[in-house]
């Protein structure tokens, strides 16, 4: 209700006319305020609704307060309102928004701030939770503020002893136990001073404020602190004696920007403001010309005499380098070989340095129209790197070094989708528009592509060039009269069968089509936790798509690990899916991915565990020279998500072998596993070498093909990963050492193991001496906790390896260690007890 008729105020009761002012009014509306406090003659806090501006009335007399904000921070500059003939009392600050006016509710109560400006004094108070200005006429301000005292932001008065460009000495009344010392500007930004104290002497160290990036040009930051007072900590302000005046004043010029560093007295505060004011740009009268490796900038006429000297600036660091310029009439000339100390990969500006000691930038107004372009000017091609003097978004030159051509540092990922077609060694491009093309390759070497530009086809010839194995390549676009290449989003349609070149996916990047030399053989049951990650790594082995297959073999899973298969199936080439009908377990899945190998080589992997980066191309790259049959790798096990080198590898990874055998590297028989190493097929298949249906099915064909193969490679870096799952709900069922089957299926293995070694005495030796140590034990310390059945497994199996194991092989033993065995032997679990220590036995 905007207004109301002078007729109808006439007839109403006088109890509604009060109710029709407040509607009309709305003052009754309230905003809520947070973290009120002062600075200075400034009132802040925050509001958690939009204003359009703040003001007190007096009756129909509108007062506006001045105020400046930063998001729901607002400062109110309430001295500013006691320039008006206001008279005195007690007025509430309202919010004005739209036609409404809303008070400030807020916590606390008492005084927040006093103050006397012309002989009028005002506080600002806070009373039933609602700001007020309190304006005191002379005759009673005295008495106001001898018995009023704020409570939110204390003075400690204060002087200023000295002034220099680094230092301010002040002085404060009494003795303070200061915590430290900073400049506010009252809408969120602190600035924290050095500072020293002696007695009540206090030294500020201010010249490092203008090189903080919190302060704002223009702000006042007003002089702060914390005391220690009964043992709790105070804000304070300092409030000093005087009138408002400028103390000192600082100047200085850096980098096309002037500084003007300013303290100040302001209404009895010290204050310091901060001011920055670019230095004008010299404007290029020409376009640069580079002309035998010299630079050459044309200036204006006005400029030219002006310039005493030159220097590159590195934008990321700062670092500033001296460069000799030639000044002639109206040029500066620049040789390029004095760019050849600039640090490479980084952009770098030209500044010239004028007789007063500014810098300024130099800037091509009319380059600046072509923002949306990169413009670049090859200076000369040097040791392996290319100088470029380029042109900014905005007009100003600059440079960069690069080992890349620029064209790759500045393109970017293009938004079109091509469509391209591949065939007789030419991609045809269709568009109606014209493009250019440049070749990369993985040595950053850059070549310019021919195109034939007809009908809307943009034809890429590749008839005259020759691709190295395994090497990448990739074609990037641009169109014509632009200056940055793009990367191409496409896929290549390829009809044509035994093609020379490889297409990756969704890129036009390409390599040379290498014979098939690797199946991976990826066996999982239910490990779709695992299986990106596992695929991922296969697709970073360093080998063309081409040169290897994996075999993705679906033992029955019931969870999402086929979905995962089929969508690297779809999209990759490479691999296939081979699917069980029934569960048969790790062993005949790897038999299965045996029978379905087509290369040279064969490896295999679990479904949990995953591949280093490129190791099957530097194993492949190993065992391809030395013609051996096996090449083992070195592994890091990873337990709890923390990788970790199992000490059972550590025996057989320490350094590169080629061409050794288990008879001169006995040691050998510690790597036991079927995942990290590459076998050669054939000879694979022609020891007839078959996975069994059982746990630690490995062991049975690790060792024999160890003992038979007359030559392996030892490959010491880590290239497998071995995931540990121990979580409860997915444990792996080899860390199960109290069921049965595990320890049972583990002496299958080890007899298997054995007799393998029979014509081989110091191979045996070592693989006894790692089952007394290691696998024994680990079985042992649960009985305690197992069945009759798995106690009597237990004697049986133990008794076989007394009998059966060479009796040297128990020298490596203790006392304890023989006893333990020869009790579980004889039964005698109850004295067994006797010789294991408190921890030794599982929990």
């Amino acid at each position: 209700m905007d207004s109301v008729p002078r007729i109808v105020k006439s007839m109403v009761p006088s109890g509604i006319k009060k109710e029709l002012r407040r509607i009309q009014d709305k003052s009754y509306s309230k905003t809520s305020a947070s973290d009120v406090f002062t600075i200075g003659t400034n009132l802040l806090f925050s509001l958690s609704t939009s204003v359009d501006g703040f003001c007190i009335t007096d009756k129909k007399v509108e007062y506006d307060i001045p105020f400046s904000s930063k998001g729901t921070r607002f400062n109110l500059q309430i001295d500013k309102i006691a320039y008006h003939n206001i008279k005195s009392g007690k007025y509430q600050i309202k919010v004005k928004k739209g036609n409404s006016y809303l008070g400030i509710n807020t916590l606390g109560k008492g005084t927040l701030l006093t103050g006397t400006l012309h002989d009028i004094s005002f506080s600002i108070m806070i009373k039933n939770s609602q700001l007020y200005l309190e304006i005191l006429n002379s005759k009673d301000s005295n008495v106001y503020l001898l018995n009023k005292k704020t409570e939110i932001l204390p003075f400690v008065t204060a002087k200023v002893d000295y002034v220099n460009e680094k230092f301010v000495g002040i002085v404060s009344e009494r003795k303070i136990q200061l915590k430290n010392v900073f400049f506010e500007n009252g809408l969120g930004k602190k600035v924290t001073v050095k500072f020293w104290k002696n007695r009540q002497d206090i030294i500020l160290e201010w010249q490092s404020l203008f090189q903080n990036e919190l302060m704002s040009n223009e702000n006042l930051f007003f002089l702060m602190g914390t005391v220690i007072e009964d043992n709790s900590e105070h804000q304070i302000i300092f409030k000093f004696e005087g009138k408002n005046k400028e103390i000192i004043t600082t100047e200085s010029c850096e980098f096309d920007h002037e500084f003007v560093n300013r303290i100040i007295l302001h209404n009895n505060f010290l204050a310091f403001s901060h001011s920055t004011k670019e230095i004008a740009p010299f404007k290029l009268s020409k376009k640069l010309v580079i002309n035998k490796n010299q630079i050459i900038f044309t200036l204006a006429s006005e400029n030219i005499h002006k310039i005493i000297s030159a220097c590159c600036v590195v934008k990321k660091s700062g670092q500033v380098e001296e460069i000799p310029v030639v000044l002639k009439k109206d040029s500066i000339i620049i040789n390029g070989d004095s760019l050849l100390n600039l640090p490479i990969g980084y952009v770098v500006d030209l500044y010239v340095c004028d007789e007063e000691g500014y810098q300024h930038r130099l800037i091509d107004r009319n380059q600046k129209k072509l923002c949306d372009l990169y413009r670049h000017h090859l200076v000369r091609p040097t040791d392996g790197t290319k100088t470029y003097v380029y042109y900014t978004k905005t007009g100003r030159v600059s440079f960069f070094r690069s080992k890349a051509p620029i064209e790759l540092v500045k393109a970017k990922e293009g938004n079109d989708y091509f469509e391209i077609k591949y065939s007789n060694r030419k991609l045809y491009v269709n568009s109606n528009k014209q493009y250019e093309a440049i070749l990369q390759t993985n040595d950053y070497i850059v070549k310019k592509l021919p195109v034939d530009f007809n009908e809307e086809i943009n034809i890429i010839d590749l008839s005259k060039e020759k691709f190295i194995d395994r090497h990448n390549y990739q074609i990037l676009l641009k169109e014509k009269g632009n200056h940055n290449y793009n990367y191409v989003n496409t896929d290549v349609i390829n009809k044509e069968k035994n093609t020379e070149l490889v297409f990756m996916e969704n890129s036009l990047s390409f390599m040379n089509a290498s014979p098939l030399k690797l199946s991976i053989i990826v066996t999982f049951y239910n490990t779709q936790k695992y299986l990106n990650r596992l695929f991922n790594s296969l697709l970073n082995q360093g080998l063309a798509p081409t040169e290897y297959e994996v075999l993705a073999v679906n033992d029955c899973s019931t969870d999402k690990s086929r979905q995962i298969a089929e969508k690297f199936a779809k999209k990759y080439s490479q691999f296939r899916i081979i699917d069980h009908k029934v569960n048969k377990g790790l062993g005949e899945a790897r038999n299965t991915g045996i029978k379905n190998a087509k290369a040279k080589y064969l490896t295999f992997v679990d479904g949990d565990d995953f591949i280093n980066e490129n190791a099957y191309r530097n194993m492949l790259n190993i065992i391809m020279k030395t013609g051996s049959q096996i090449i083992t790798g070195g592994v890091k096990r990873f337990r709890n998500n923390k990788p970790e080198i199992s000490w059972v590898y550590r025996k057989v990874f320490i350094k590169n072998i080629e061409k050794t055998t288990i008879k001169q590297n006995p040691e050998l028989v510690y790597d036991t596993t079927a995942w990290n190493k590459i076998y050669d097929r054939q000879w694979f298949i022609n020891e007839k070498f078959q996975y069994p249906t059982m746990l630690y099915e490995d062991i049975p064909v690790t060792i024999p093909a160890f003992n038979r193969a007359s030559s392996i490679d030892i490959y010491a870096d880590d290239m497998y990963f071995w995931f540990i799952r121990n979580q409860k709900g997915d444990e792996s069922i080899t860390n199960n050492r109290t069921d049965i089957l595990n320890f049972t299926d583990r002496m299958k293995a080890i007899k298997i193991a054995t007799k393998s070694l029979q014509n081989n005495p110091d191979a045996l030796f070592e693989y006894e001496q790692k089952v007394l140590t290691m696998d024994i034990p680990m079985y042992l310390r649960h009985f305690n906790h197992v069945s009759d059945e798995y106690r009597n497994a237990l004697s049986e199996e133990i008794s076989w390896i007394l009998n059966n194991f060479t009796k040297s092989a128990f020298e490596i033993l203790s006392i304890r260690d023989t006893q333990r065995m020869e009790l579980t032997a004889n039964g005698d679990f109850n004295n067994l007890f006797e010789l294991y220590e408190e921890g030794e036995l599982a929990e």
